[in-house]
């Protein structure tokens, strides 16, 4: 039963985390583990449910499970509580997801999309007052906190555009407020998807709004905006590295989440320059007049972090000199956590063994997540880590086969004698049963895998996992086909960085070259043949306006096609490894942009 194994997950979670994520622990009653017990039951049949295809059934459910997930969430102090509602609410945003795909391939149109349509309406034309702030006790910092409504009586009633209060307030003129304006085609769009059921199409209905929406969605511009600054190079203080670290230690706590004491929240750089209630808490070239330094050195009535011992001098001094050289962001996105700014800064300093160790504890905590009542056994070598259901004695064969193929592989790419091919080792996660594997989707990617799915892979500069299907006994071939496949995969994405069709098509198409008895090429290269055919217009595909099931095989097509020329292909991936951009080296090795070369990629 889903129900214990997942439970035991939340109960023992922390065992594996290394201190930077493991969640806050105190005492939680029985009455509170029995709640997290119903809920997870409430779950499991909402997937119950959406398998039968009992979409009422299902939507019932889950706003049951909500409910007593809020309930359970106020049971306590947050920090008591939060080892048992933040995996809750991560299971339950995977579940929604996979009812909101079912729905929008019913019979009823899905109506419009919420983060591509709607949420950028809602920025534009409420966020001043609902998003930053949470005026009139209404937020809509998220969909989650949107579908919390004004003091507890909904604004949104899905279904039903007539009794949605945030319709009934445009048309009467009572919003926006300030002499903002909806237009008849947004107001339109608000009622259309209110009517199709008000759906969230995202990953996670918790994920703040300014984040969710397309780049370029933005708010009213304000008086006291601040634009982000980039570092000029001699800045003797960077937000990753020292301010960073002390806002996630010492102030989210209060200054994160939906409901962000005073409305300042610190969980981005961008809403960092927002400011709260007051405004700006930062005038960039002048931290004596910046609010953030005042409250950090006010008397202890004023002060801030409030409930905690004073930030040490030297740490103030670091906030205010950063101020003084311009308050500038050293990350590659104002609108990631503020946690994993301070984390990709940490990584990046690691050498291989360093991060090679801290991944141990990542993979464990996915394993734990996905397949709670499963030790796993563990083989690691220079270059792998892996995880699986069966004893180390049968993992390490698996190794050598993994091994085996990296070598070649990194001859055929000229790698440098001692280099790693990932930096802190690639994860591998075998597992015997496709339910399991279904598992780790859900529960660690909040996704639902695809039917024929048999492995993948993930990079992120602070993680490198891939996780495969393979039986107790696997045939050597085949096995080291998926591995070579999901190593190539990592190994590109880690590179400067590379579109996705590129990443793809080379992992299929080196697997298939490098290990040949592990591949069917066969079927991959009539698919591709197939798609090409149908593709009228290659640059649909590089924007990526073609159907899912042929994205695959012309990404295999348009690489193999590339291959055509392997010294041009080495001496591509050679100038992407040096950190040449993938445009510019494209044209410096084919003489030709993507599309140029799509064009010429014959059917």
């Amino acid at each position: 039963m889903r129900s214990w194994r997942f439970f035991l997950a939340i109960i023992t979670l922390a065992t594996f985390c290394p201190p930077a994520i493991r969640p806050a622990h105190a005492a939680v009653t029985p009455e509170q583990k029995t709640a997290a017990r119903q809920i997870q039951e409430l779950l499991r049949d909402v997937n119950q449910l959406v398998r039968s295809k009992d979409l009422d059934g299902a939507g019932k459910s889950l706003a049951t499970a909500r409910d007593e997930l809020k309930k359970l969430a106020a049971s306590g102090d947050e920090k008591d509580t939060r080892g048992l509602v933040a995996p809750l609410e991560k299971r339950l945003a995977g579940v929604e997801k996979l009812l909101n795909a079912k729905l929008g391939k019913g019979g009823s149109s899905a109506g419009p999309s919420f983060s591509q349509e709607v949420a950028p309406i809602l920025l534009a034309r409420c966020g001043g007052c609902h998003v930053t702030r949470t005026r009139g006790g209404l937020s809509m910092a998220s969909y989650a906190a949107l579908g919390e409504g004004a003091d507890g009586s909904q604004v949104v009633v899905a279904g039903d555009n007539v009794s949605s209060r945030l319709v009934e307030a445009i048309r009467n003129g009572d919003m926006p407020k300030g002499g903002g304006r909806v237009t008849p085609e947004e107001l339109a769009t608000l009622e259309n998807w209110i009517k199709a059921g008000a759906r969230f199409d995202g990953d996670n209905p918790n994920t703040p709004l300014d984040r969710l929406a397309p780049a370029g969605a933005a708010m009213p511009a304000m008086a006291d905006a601040l634009m982000v600054a980039t570092p000029k190079g001699n800045e003797t203080i960077l937000f990753s590295r020292d301010i960073a670290p002390v806002l996630v230690e010492q102030c989210t706590d209060c200054h994160g989440g939906n409901q962000a004491s005073a409305n300042l929240n610190l969980d981005t750089f961008n809403r960092l320059l927002r400011g709260g209630n007051t405004g700006a808490i930062i005038t960039p070239g002048k931290g004596d007049e910046s609010l953030l330094i005042q409250r950090l050195r006010a008397e202890e009535q004023d002060r801030m972090p409030r409930r905690r011992p004073a930030l040490p001098e030297e740490t103030i001094d670091k906030f205010e000199t950063w101020i003084n050289e311009g308050a500038t962001f050293d990350g590659a996105d104002a609108n990631r956590a503020t946690d994993e700014i301070a984390d990709i800064y940490r990584t990046r300093q690691m050498s291989h063994d360093e991060l090679a160790t801290e991944r141990v504890s990542y993979a464990k905590k996915k394993w734990l997540l996905a397949i709670p009542d499963a030790e796993p056994a563990q083989h690691a070598t220079n270059q792998f880590l892996f995880l699986g259901d069966r004893p180390a004695a049968e993992l390490a064969p698996l190794a050598e086969i993994a091994e085996a193929s990296a070598a070649k592989f990194t001859k055929f790419v000229n790698l440098p004698e001692g280099e790693p091919l990932i930096r802190g080792r690639l994860t591998f996660f075998v597992l015997s049963r496709r339910f399991d594997y279904g598992e780790f989707a859900q529960m660690v990617e909040e996704r639902e895998a695809e039917e024929t799915e048999e492995a993948h892979w993930r990079y992120d500069i602070l993680d490198a996992y891939a996780c495969v299907v393979l039986p107790r006994d696997p045939d050597p071939a085949r096995a080291a086909g998926l591995f070579t496949r999901e190593m190539i995969g990592a190994y590109l994405d880690q590179l400067a960085e590379v579109p996705d069709w590129f990443s793809r098509g080379s992992a299929l198409a080196l697997a298939a070259q490098i290990e040949p008895r592990g591949a069917d090429r066969a079927p991959l290269d009539e698919a591709a043949r197939a798609a090409r055919a149908r593709l009228n217009n290659p640059a649909q595909f590089l924007a990526g306006n073609v159907v899912p099931a042929d994205v695959d095989p012309l990404s295999y097509g348009l690489v193999k096609f590339l291959l055509t020329s392997p010294d041009r292909y080495r001496a591509l991936l050679t100038s992407l490894r040096q950190g040449q951009k993938f445009d510019d080296a494209l044209k410096t090795h084919y003489g030709r942009d993507a599309e140029a070369l799509a064009k010429i990629w014959p059917r």
